[in-house]
């Protein structure tokens, strides 16, 4: 977690190795991360135009600190607010630091409320450009999609809801991905600039029609947007591999994209009648990759 907003989030992720990243030594204080890296000011800076080749020779203990976090590790999440002076900056360059020592890195990046000022919003889609331009892919949540999921939600609890959000996807993938995926899950992530998340569910009888016109038509989607690949998680009490073929289909025939890998996990969700899809769609192709591991069988393409 990097940054007020990154550090916030760790609070809501109990079932992961954690480390907050900050330069206000009151974020890491209060942090219940597992490990705290403190960045001055100046580094971030320094870091966030710089080339990796730099990490080498940086002395500090935050960058010594930086270089070991992802030693051995086979992947991690990299959560926080775009907008602001930490996050945005440097998470490209922490992302490098983790491709560099062997890991597969997803970066998760929150855009800020509306209402929170023009100066950030332009900050922030200055930060989502940087981003773009990274070897890998990231996801992009808006905190506006919250307005439309509870309008009348105070805006003092939406930051909470949407922790919890970006846990949810974290547990998700984290569910389902194993060691034998990660060359996989590189090439996935890689193959796209930019992700945004949406779902659905529906009852067996309704699956997949209702399931997809949930997904598509939802609050978290920004409706008419690009898709070019789509990484999908179904899950269900006895979700089976047949259920993402079937939801493949369909969602070609809505978006026109069978570039697709899904995964399949086993809930123990209480309504056995109902089916339940994680969608990341991806846009901006960077490169066609090879499909394998848990990518979509030629039937469903």
């Amino acid at each position: 977690g990097i940054g007020g907003a990154g550090v916030n989030i760790l609070d809501d992720a109990g079932n992961y190795e954690t480390v907050a990243i900050s330069t206000r030594e009151e974020h890491l204080h209060n942090s219940k991360a597992q490990r705290r890296l403190y960045f001055a000011r100046r580094e971030v800076e320094a870091l966030c135009t710089s080339d990796l080749s730099v990490m080498d020779i940086i002395g500090t203990e935050g960058a010594r600190s930086l270089r070991s976090t992802f030693r051995g590790v086979d992947l991690a999440f990299i959560v926080g607010g775009l907008g602001g002076r930490t996050f945005g900056p440097i998470s490209p360059f922490i992302a490098g630091v983790a491709r560099r020592e062997g890991c597969v890195p997803l970066v998760i990046a929150v855009r800020p409320f509306s209402v929170e000022g023009e100066s950030r919003r332009k900050r922030a889609e200055f930060q989502r450009g940087r981003l773009q331009e990274m070897p890998g892919g990231f996801v992009i949540l808006s905190n506006d999609a919250l307005t439309r999921v509870a309008p009348n939600l105070p805006l003092s609890k939406s930051f909470s809801v949407m922790n919890k959000v970006m846990v949810n996807l974290l547990d998700d993938i984290s569910d389902v991905a194993l060691k034998s995926d990660m060359k996989t899950l590189r090439m996935v992530f890689s193959s796209c600039g930019e992700y945004s998340l949406t779902g659905g569910s529906s009852l067996k009888k309704h699956f997949p029609e209702r399931l997809v016109k949930e997904a598509l038509e939802g609050p978290w989607r920004e409706q008419g947007e690009s898709v070019d690949r789509v990484i999908m998680i179904v899950s269900s009490c006895d979700a089976k591999p047949q259920d993402a073929i079937v939801l493949a289909k369909e969602l070609g025939e809505n978006i026109g994209v069978f570039d697709l890998t899904y995964a399949i996990k086993k809930s123990e969700n209480k309504e056995k009648e109902r089916i339940m899809a994680t969608l990341l769609l991806g846009k901006g192709k960077k490169k066609p990759i090879l499909q394998a591991g848990a990518a979509c069988p030629p039937e469903a393409r």
